[in-house]
């Protein structure tokens, strides 16, 4: 009996172990994949300038209008975006029953800039409250949502809470096996930073292992040139 509470005991520690380890991993990865934006800013992106759109309801600075544009010269296109100009949305293609004022900008894609603008663009409501994006010059139109401009972190954020979840409902098993709860957390935080730690640096130890092997190596050859 009591060595198959301690294989039960042993199973529930390797849950809490792995729940906790994996739940701080995921929320690591979910702030290192969150897309954020400055005011003072420059970004050119579909997904940044639509964030910029809906953080701060205006463009970014290295946007010019079409006038400004075309003073530009070749030497001064580099990182100008074309955007700012008013969008008269003549075929309807996106529904504005308040008749909200609509802006339009570029998005450039590799091989394009203000001389050779392509057909991406952005279309947003002036207050900043949707943003449009048409990869066929007005044809058609998707509405940009914060899913499609953070949908990575928001899926790591989610499996982080489900292993908090899963740790949760592990620790009220051990509390119902009657063992002490904070011991075991103890116990299973440290297991997670040493493991943690350990896979930190397994890295470094893989590359200086055959480096120090080649210097050895090396090394001996020029011990056995002296020794002659």
């Amino acid at each position: 009996m009591k060595k198959r509470n301690k294989n039960g005991m042993s199973k529930l520690r390797t849950a809490m172990c792995l729940f906790m380890f994996l739940a701080v991993a995921f929320a690591v990865v979910s702030l290192c994949t969150w897309n954020t934006v400055r005011e003072d800013g420059t970004y050119h992106g579909k997904e940044e300038v639509a964030l910029y759109i809906y953080t701060y309801a205006k463009l970014p600075s290295n946007f010019v209008n079409k006038a400004e544009a075309g003073n530009l010269s070749l030497t001064e296109i580099d990182g100008i975006n074309v955007g700012g100009n008013e969008f008269q949305n003549r075929e309807q293609l996106i529904e504005n029953p308040d008749n909200l004022p609509m802006t339009e900008c570029d998005i450039y894609s590799a091989g394009y800039n203000v001389k050779n603008r392509g057909a991406e663009r952005l279309v947003f409501f002036n207050d900043g409250s949707a943003v449009f994006y048409t990869p066929d010059h007005y044809a058609t139109f998707r509405l940009v949502t914060m899913w499609d401009i953070n949908g990575t972190c928001y899926i790591f954020a989610i499996l982080s809470v489900a292993c908090v979840l899963g740790e949760i409902v592990v620790c009220l098993i051990v509390v119902k096996e009657k063992r002490n709860l904070g011991e075991e957390l103890s116990l299973s935080l440290q297991i997670v930073v040493a493991s943690t730690v350990i896979l930190a640096f397994s890295p470094l130890v893989l590359v200086l292992l055959p480096v120090q092997a080649v210097v050895e190596y090396f090394g001996r050859g020029k011990v056995a040139e002296i020794t002659k």
